[in-house]
């Protein structure tokens, strides 16, 4: 765990681990490489609240831990208020499922958002809890507590009603979520799914709401992806979003990790937050200002990969970026995965996966720049030349 990052539990000493509920704590990162690799550059990704160090409160209904910044009040039964408020100019209240979600190899980038006036950040269980493994129906899976009476008790402390977006990942996404839609539907929050673990072969089918507003972070070096190519990977991913809906968006980024780097979470989920909020607000149009925030923020740094979303029932944007380069792909341009190239099994993250991805994880945060695209010397240059390059190629083959 990282040492400026610490959870408390109440719940150790239970048969059954029920929901955890706690706040970051300590100041925010010291050293955390930014999406262009300086450290100032945090600044202009988030606004950025003085470095008050965060206090606790908690009610007599809830362990719960708030960052100040927020304005919390209390219901005559001494919960948390949940009423609703306009989008804009509000606090948003996140809560971030802590199994799957790398709450503590990522610990700086939660803590440095809790620092966030504009959001209300709230790590819901805890990773490696005697609960955070998957249930029976999977391979590797076994009986309660698991994951699935986790998302249990999720929904019987209430955490969905004082919530406006959730953050689930890796096998969160697999497992907590679709237990989430089974049993609330629409009711649901807003999510942002990293590993994009609810658009994977499931051994339950998913009761994804067509209604559902939701925004996946799926990595070209992440093993999720099976043996599909990356077009593949993508299209395998859509074709799992039901027909008709609308308020989707899918963030392809061919570095990264299971365990997203650093730089590249700080830079895009306060933005996939801001979208998938404005979007649930209003299902009109797309949240192009966020969206291409995040396409300027991805593009600068020299990630590349395919930005996707659904701008009307059933027809899809698809676009583009690489450093230097961002382009709008025609209809058409992602194929239907054929049969034979899906994979035979629904892909677990065992105890062995998990380690490994730590390891990995890690050796990326330790190398000049955490990870980021342009932290070495020339990478700006050789991205030029590269795009000049495919400019060059394409204009040829135009001829």
């Amino acid at each position: 765990a990282c040492s400026r990052w610490q959870f408390r539990s109440w719940a150790e000493n239970m048969q059954r681990p029920s929901l955890n509920i706690a706040m970051c704590q300590g100041m925010g990162p010291t050293g955390l490489a930014m999406p262009d690799g300086s450290p100032q550059s945090l600044r202009a990704v988030l606004a950025a609240t003085p470095h008050s160090r965060p206090h606790s409160q908690s009610t007599s209904h809830s362990h719960m831990m708030v960052t100040p910044g927020s304005t919390v009040s209390k219901s005559p039964t001494g919960s948390l208020d949940s009423s609703p408020k306009s989008v804009s100019g509000r606090t948003l209240r996140v809560a971030v499922i802590a199994p799957g979600g790398g709450t503590g190899i990522n610990g700086a980038v939660y803590s440095e958002m809790g620092r966030d006036p504009t959001f209300q950040l709230e790590i819901v269980g805890q990773s490696r809890a005697p609960y955070d493994c998957y249930p029976e129906t999977w391979q590797n899976g076994g009986p309660p507590p698991n994951l699935a009476t986790f998302a249990q008790d999720v929904l019987s402390q209430g955490v969905l009603e004082k919530t406006d977006c959730l953050v689930c990942g890796s096998r969160g996404g697999q497992v907590v979520l679709p237990e989430l839609w089974q049993a609330r539907g629409a009711a649901v929050p807003s999510a942002v799914v990293i590993n994009g673990g609810v658009a994977m072969d499931l051994p339950v089918p998913t009761a994804w709401p067509q209604s559902a507003v939701t925004f996946l972070l799926v990595g070209g070096q992440d093993y999720f992806r099976g043996n599909l190519g990356p077009q593949e990977y993508v299209a395998d991913l859509r074709s799992r979003v039901p027909q008709g809906n609308n308020t989707t968006a899918i963030l392809y980024v061919h570095e990264m990790q299971h365990m997203p780097q650093g730089a590249l979470l700080l830079a895009v989920l306060p933005l996939m937050l801001r979208a998938i909020s404005t979007w649930n607000a209003d299902r009109r149009q797309p949240p192009l200002e966020a969206l291409h925030g995040i396409l300027r923020a991805l593009n600068t740094a020299g990630w590349s990969g395919r930005l996707q979303y659904t701008k009307a029932s059933g027809a899809w944007e698809d676009i583009e970026f690489s450093p230097y380069t961002v382009s709008r792909l025609p209809p058409g341009a992602i194929e239907p995965v054929p049969q034979e190239s899906k994979v035979s099994a629904p892909i677990e993250l065992t105890r062995h996966d998990q380690v490994r991805e730590l390891f990995l994880a890690a050796a990326t945060a330790a190398k000049p720049g955490g990870g980021v695209p342009f932290a070495p010397d020339g990478s700006r240059f050789a991205a030029v030349a590269r795009a000049a390059t495919a400019k060059a190629s394409k204009a040829n083959t135009l001829m």
